[in-house]
């Protein structure tokens, strides 16, 4: 009976041979290591929470270039300005919360429900 020896991780069950391959580890470090880089949340406290942006003049971005993902959510950018298609101007702090709203004309008008945040809100 040959030996042919089997790798095993703690909690797991056996893993092929190929796991193993270091060229799949390599790849597999990296695409990990560029996604905590492309997390730009400011930083993490080590609760979990968000930390604060240092505070800076806001900036001028485009409407839809205002959030950032942050644990799989959209969030908004801190220290920015934006306007959105109805000419709203929206100004948002170091913690990413909109801290003053510009409205020259405010208008009320009908909108379609969104039935997911309504069950998700408060």
């Amino acid at each position: 009976m040959p030996y042919s020896p089997k790798f095993q991780i703690a909690g797991g069950g056996k893993l092929p041979y190929n796991v193993f391959d270091g060229e799949n580890i390599k790849n597999k470090l990296l695409s990990m290591a560029k996604r905590l880089d492309n997390n730009s949340g400011y930083g993490i406290s080590q609760t979990g929470r968000r930390l604060p942006a240092p505070k800076s003049p806001p900036t001028v971005v485009k409407y839809g270039d205002h959030y950032v993902r942050w644990k799989r959510k959209k969030v908004l950018k801190p220290n920015v300005v934006y306007s959105t298609k109805q000419g709203y101007s929206y100004t948002t702090d170091h913690y990413g919360r909109i801290v003053k709203v510009e409205a020259s004309d405010l208008k009320y008008g009908e909108v379609k429900r969104n039935q997911y945040a309504q069950s998700n809100s408060g």
